[in-house]
């Protein structure tokens, strides 16, 4: 993988993750640091990079985005 993949949300302590939690994903194209998550280098060179897959759909992020954007319109049943 060229990308880190985190999660952005949070958890709560009784009723765990909320249902969106698949979405509140970020990736970055640098190696961070665990303890102050900041970028520490480059993972590979730019000429080399492919694109960012969402680390549980794997799916490039911008499909994920049309996905939830079209089924967030969209009413009960």
């Amino acid at each position: 993988m060229q990308y880190c993949n985190f999660y952005t949300g949070t958890r709560d302590a009784e009723a765990g993750y909320p249902i969106d939690s698949a979405l509140r994903w970020a990736s970055s194209g640098q190696e961070t640091d665990t303890n102050g998550g900041e970028a520490v280098q480059e993972l590979v060179d730019a000429k080399d990079r492919v694109r960012a897959l969402h680390p549980i759909y794997a799916i490039p992020w911008d499909a994920v985005e049309r996905c939830y954007n079209s089924s967030s319109q969209k009413t009960g049943f």
